[in-house]
């Protein structure tokens, strides 16, 4: 009797219920801790994915390659594991191949670090694992890997960065060539006395070069009056610099994370604009968000920044997708707010036209702790022209038992998990009148995924959810301004519930779901 009440309250609610194009998923995969899902590839029939597990209860990292079916659901899960060794899959560093074959890159160390190169079929079966050692070894072992790209010879290309040869300790942009069955053809690494870190590369779209973005800085000899600037260059297919590209001295910028090749030659680079914050022992470098964009002539056109109130450390743009109808850039990132108690890091996507101009912003953050980290790894456009998106959710409250898990997020064209978010945009001629919650799917069975439309959205807004009998069984609090939050439900008793925003205590708008 109690399903059937349900099922007709569910009719009269919802009418026609909309077929799903999004997702939201956390996963374990059945391990004591899931570092990451790192990177991401888009195919006809299924989403593959690589990253790091805790495959112990004694921290064993290993690698996990995923293959998700189109509804975000793992049809096949293999770790690959050396019990001597830890093997690290941090980065986007995820690509197939020209035989229709996956690669990926990773740390693997045990008393040295190695770059380590995996190729896997599409049972995710390892082909081959090939590992390449310092330009310095035995001298010096310290690297780092980051990403790689397969060239046009069908072999591969890795860049990262490792321990450099000068007499103060800095670090170098490392990169190394091989063939398409995984044997090394050259290494060069590039740098001066002061720390060089490479992290993306992309074939260029006017040559036969590859462009590398990058970072220079000297926290190697200092702990105030940094120098921090976003290093773009591109080499030849034998590793010869062609042209190199650094950020005005005048200005901290971050890393370039990720870097978008246009066809006229210009290059979109993700970084960041930071204020030094003085500490007594040291100082700290504060973000925002923001975008870049190099003319053919390697010279900065405009930058987009996005402010972040308050600042941190933490926030950052990690991925960059150049739209194929060519209607602007999507980005990825991390963007920071204090809560009281705790704080919450939510992932961060926005859409920019070619000239840098705003069109859309999104912030998505799962509330089931008050300590929450949410981190990108990597964002592909999908075949319908939304997005999957891959990284981690990390409780840092310890109040789940699995501290880190695999965050698998598809959106559609307009960034929204929730169908119509974007109906509430700046740029929509006629938005929707009055305060709306928008919920998503509903009836829902694991997860809550909401929206507020056309709120005050003010610093007091809060969120409490009440079952039937008017008790409150989850509350938060947060700025509601551009932000889908998710909340989990599937441990709930099945029923009617109310989710409320106030404003300053006082209950502005009710909507009612139900848990099936």
């Amino acid at each position: 009797m109690e399903r059937l009440i349900i099922f007709l309250i569910v009719f009269l609610m919802t009418g026609e219920i909309p077929a799903q194009a999004t997702f939201n998923h956390r996963f374990h995969f059945g391990m004591p801790v899931v570092y990451n899902l790192s990177g991401v590839i888009v195919t006809d029939s299924a989403y593959y994915a690589t990253g790091t597990v805790i495959d112990t209860v004694n921290y064993h990292f290993s690698g996990i390659f995923v293959k998700f079916n189109l509804e975000g659901n793992p049809v096949l899960t293999k770790v690959l594991s050396n019990p001597s060794q830890w093997i690290y899959p941090f980065e986007p560093a995820f690509v197939e191949t020209h035989d229709h074959q996956f690669a990926s890159l990773a740390l693997a160390t045990d008393s040295i670090r190695r770059f380590m190169l995996i190729k896997y079929d599409d049972k995710g079966d390892t082909i081959f694992t090939k590992t390449y050692l310092h330009p310095q070894y035995p001298a010096e072992h310290f690297l780092y890997p980051y990403n790689l790209i397969v060239t046009d010879d069908e072999g591969f290309l890795m860049v990262g960065n490792m321990e450099g040869p000068n007499p103060v300790v800095d670090t170098d942009v490392l990169l190394i060539k091989t063939n398409s069955l995984g044997n090394e053809e050259w290494k060069k690494y590039y740098g001066t006395a002061l720390n060089e870190k490479g992290i993306c590369v992309a074939r260029s779209k006017t040559g036969n070069g590859y462009v590398i973005g990058a970072n220079r800085n000297n926290t190697n000899t200092n702990v105030e009056d940094y120098i921090y600037r976003a290093y773009v260059f591109e080499v030849d297919s034998l590793g010869n610099v062609l042209w190199q590209f650094l950020s005005p001295p005048d200005t901290l910028r971050d890393w370039a994370h990720d870097i978008a090749l246009h066809a006229d030659g210009s290059i979109s680079v993700a970084s960041g604009v930071g204020v030094e914050i003085p500490l007594p022992s040291y100082n700290l470098i504060h973000f925002d968000k923001a975008i870049f964009r190099l003319s053919p002539a390697h010279e900065m056109e405009w930058e987009r920044v996005f402010k972040n109130y308050p600042m941190s450390a933490s926030v950052q743009t990690y991925k960059i997708v150049d739209l194929s109808d060519e209607s602007g850039i999507v980005m990825a990132g991390k963007s920071y707010e204090p809560l009281s108690p705790g704080y919450a890091y939510r992932g961060w996507f926005a859409k920019i036209s070619h000239d840098g101009d705003s069109i859309w912003a999104r912030e998505y953050e799962i509330v089931d702790t008050y300590k929450s980290e949410h981190t990108v790894f990597d964002m592909k456009q999908t075949q319908d022209g939304g997005f999957i998106v891959c990284g981690e959710s990390f409780d840092r409250s310890g109040q789940d038992s699995i501290l880190k898990q695999a965050w698998l997020l598809k959106l559609d064209e307009h960034g929204c998990l929730v169908p119509g978010c974007h109906l509430t945009d700046a740029t929509n001629e006629e938005p929707m009148p009055g305060i709306q919650l928008a919920i998503y799917p509903n009836p829902t069975t694991d997860y809550l995924n909401f929206y507020l439309k056309n709120g005050p959205q003010g610093k007091e807004a809060s969120f409490r959810i009440l079952d039937a009998n008017g008790c409150s069984v989850s509350d938060f609090g947060g700025s509601a301004a551009n932000t889908t939050f998710i909340v989990p439900v599937w441990n709930w008793p099945a029923g009617v519930y109310f989710l409320q925003y106030l404003e300053g205590g006082e209950v502005q708008v009710t909507e009612r779901f139900v848990k099936l």
